[in-house]
This record gives C-alpha cells, sequence and structure tokens, in this order.
C-alpha cells in the first residue's frame, strides 16, 4: 500500500514538474516577441515615412493632365503653284501663328519601371490652331506675263483655324526620382508621336484688287491627317516644349466660287513653341 502511495505521489510530482516547466518556457518565448517602446516608435515612424513617401509620388505621377499654349510657325505649300507656270513663290509662310491644346497620357502601369520611366499613350481631344498669313506680291515680271496674280487666289491675305484630335505613345521619365529629393523629384522629360486628324476653314481676302474689280473674299473648308513627334521638360506643374508637326496632303475646297478656286491638296508644316501646365 506504501509502496503505490509512493508511486502516485512522484507521479503528481513529476507531472507538475513538467507543467511548470512548460509554462515557464512559454512565458519566456512569448516575453521575448512583445517589442519593446524604442522599437514600437522606429515601426511607426517607417510605416508614416512610407506612407508619406507614396502619398508625394502618386502627387507627382498623377499630373496626366496637360494645357499647352502654342506659338507655331507655318509653312504651306502645293505642286499646283504657281498656277501660270515658271520658277516662282512656291511656298508661304505665316506671319502669326497661336495655339491651344489639352491632353491626357494614360500610363500603362501604376509605377515607373525602374523608379524613372512610365509608358504611356497620349490622347489629345483638342487641338485649335490659328494661323495669318500676310499677302505675297507677284513680281513685276509675271505680271507683265499675264493678267492674273499669281497662285491666284493664295497670294492674297488668308487666315486658317484650324481644329483637330489625335493619338500616340509616350515615354515619361523621372530622371531625378532616384536621389530621393523633393526638389528634383517632380522633373519630368516626355517624348511622344501622335497621328491626327484636321478640319479647318480659311479666308482668303483680296488686299489689292486690280483697278475696276471689287474687292473679293473666299471661303474654304480643308481636312487631312497629320503626324507629330515632339518633347516637353516639365517641373512640377509648369514647362515648355517642343513639337513638329507635318500634313502630307491637306485638301481644301471652297464653299463658294469667288475665284473659282476649285480643290487644292496642299503640304504643311508647323514648328510649335509651346508652354505646358500640368495638373
Amino acid at each position: 500500500m506504501k509502496k503505490t502511495l509512493t508511486l502516485i505521489m512522484f507521479c503528481l510530482a513529476t507531472a507538475a514538474s513538467v507543467q511548470a516547466q512548460d509554462e515557464i518556457e512559454w512565458l519566456t518565448a512569448d516575453s521575448t516577441e512583445i517589442p519593446s517602446l524604442e522599437e514600437i516608435i522606429r515601426i511607426e515612424s517607417d510605416l508614416s515615412s512610407t506612407k508619406e513617401n507614396e502619398s508625394h509620388y502618386r502627387k507627382i505621377w498623377g499630373k496626366t493632365t496637360f494645357l499647352n499654349l502654342n506659338y507655331t510657325t507655318t509653312t504651306f505649300s502645293s505642286d499646283a503653284f504657281p498656277t501660270a507656270g515658271g520658277t516662282y513663290q512656291r511656298e508661304f509662310k505665316n506671319n502669326l501663328g497661336l495655339g491651344l491644346l489639352s491632353g491626357k497620357t494614360y500610363n500603362f502601369h501604376k509605377k515607373p519601371i525602374g523608379t524613372v520611366l512610365f509608358i504611356g499613350l497620349d490622347y489629345v481631344p483638342m487641338d485649335l490652331n490659328f494661323n495669318s498669313f500676310d499677302e505675297e506680291a507677284p513680281s513685276q515680271q509675271f505680271e507683265q506675263a499675264t493678267d492674273e496674280p499669281y497662285c491666284l487666289p493664295w497670294h492674297q491675305k488668308k487666315m486658317t483655324v484650324d481644329y483637330g484630335m489625335s493619338l500616340g505613345p509616350s515615354l515619361t521619365f523621372y530622371p531625378f526620382t532616384a536621389l530621393h529629393r523633393s526638389g528634383t523629384d517632380n522633373i519630368r522629360l516626355q517624348f511622344y508621336f501622335r497621328v491626327g486628324y484636321h478640319f479647318a476653314v480659311a479666308m482668303i481676302d483680296e488686299v489689292s484688287p486690280r483697278k475696276g474689280k471689287d474687292k473679293k473674299t473666299e471661303y474654304l473648308w480643308g481636312n487631312g491627317l497629320s503626324k507629330s513627334y515632339g518633347l516637353n521638360l516639365t517641373w512640377g506643374f509648369v514647362g515648355f516644349g517642343y513639337e513638329h508637326r507635318q500634313f502630307s496632303t491637306f485638301t481644301y475646297r471652297p464653299f463658294s466660287s469667288t475665284f473659282k478656286t476649285g480643290d487644292l491638296e496642299t503640304e504643311q508644316a508647323n514648328n510649335r513653341l509651346y508652354l505646358q501646365f500640368r495638373f
């Protein structure tokens, strides 16, 4: 009987000892997993810094809407010039060109490749332009050879207004983001290529009508496809850029028959310097 009681007491003591040891080990292990106050402060600081950086870059990368104020130089020519034959003026240049363009860049990914590059698609729903051309006086020799002014009536004073839309790929670089300096993070360099369609209205005004003739004005409309490429550099919300735009064929058709011009296929080229705003 004594042996049995002794055995039972020994088993109970052993079980209690094992349970106590397990509790000590659990408490010890658990206490090592509890972070210190310094670690908690550091973790919260890191999280706050990460959120601030993400917010900072989202604001920079989110400026994908742009508005351009353009100053344009335009050349205007046609294989039909001059109408009377011979070597005469075949190309006219504008004396004033202004434009307004707005669009948006749609990036294909949320974060830049290698922290510096976005690949996207530019969509321009509004490209509005005005050009004015002075009268081009024909040479005296030419006037003696024919009763009609050369390139009738295109040598006269003229104005054109065109409106178009365009679409094309773009590459946007943030060259200084790797430096992590707030003063240079928002410097952006963009290259683009676009294809567009344009509709235009032209007014040709006879500045110096011949003797005994009333002053004439011709109204025409035209349309054509354009190709353009350019680049811009912005810092924050403002920048500047350059664009070259080419119309291989832009056809004008008369609303009236004042000069009996008929349809005219022209070639046009624009060089545009612009001030850009980003939103």
